[in-house]
């Protein structure tokens, strides 16, 4: 059994480090959010990595956090499982940038701090059926329903599983590269007898 784990938590690292590898650069990020997102942000745009090595989860990490153009704090998770506790993840990953980036700046004072409104994606490219896209929102982890929200995260989920033909895949060639190539590791794994995407 604790072999078995640790096979899985090893194959969950190369994955994210194949992933995190390959959009450690400027010029695929701007091709990634311009996909995201539907802009046509310009090449040269300026792209500030801030991807935390470490958070408050421990050795946690989260696996891409950018800000574009001084505007944007975007955070990336490549998942092969739905996670519905993302948002909540996500929500204090965001607190941790926002304290790195302005905590100093005088959030004391009278005068506004100005933060760069968050996007928040997640990649998923597991073996479970899932749609193209759907929302996981952090209401929907509240022990009681309340009829006014004082706090929402919402959290867009892409199923970027390279036989699905999400078009996000069409648009942004780096990813399609990354979905296509776990897609074949994952043929050749089952052709072998390996065991399936399941952490």
């Amino acid at each position: 059994m604790k072999r078995m784990k640790r096979v899985k938590k090893a194959k969950k690292t190369y994955q994210d480090g194949i992933f995190r590898t390959l959009f450690n650069d400027e010029e695929k990020l701007l091709e990634l959010y311009n996909a995201l997102s539907g802009s046509n942000y310009p090449k040269g745009t300026k792209i500030e990595i801030i991807t935390l090595e470490d958070s408050i989860f421990g050795d946690l990490k989260n696996d891409l956090a950018f800000i574009i153009d001084g505007k944007l704090i975007i955070l990336i998770e490549h998942q092969s499982t739905i996670n519905p506790n993302m948002p909540v993840r996500m929500f204090v990953y965001l607190a941790k940038q926002y304290e790195e980036l302005v905590f100093s700046k005088g959030i004391y004072s009278k005068y506004r701090v100005k933060l760069p409104a968050p996007e928040l994606y997640v990649f998923y490219n597991g073996m479970e059926e899932q749609p193209l896209e759907q929302e996981l929102k952090l209401s929907d982890s509240f022990a009681q329903k309340c009829g006014k929200i004082a706090v929402e995260v919402v959290v867009r989920v892409i199923n970027v599983n390279y036989e699905k033909g999400a078009e996000i895949l069409k648009r942004c060639q780096a990813l399609q590269q990354y979905s296509r190539f776990m897609y074949l590791i994952r043929r050749k794994r089952q052709e072998t007898g390996g065991f399936a995407d399941r952490h």
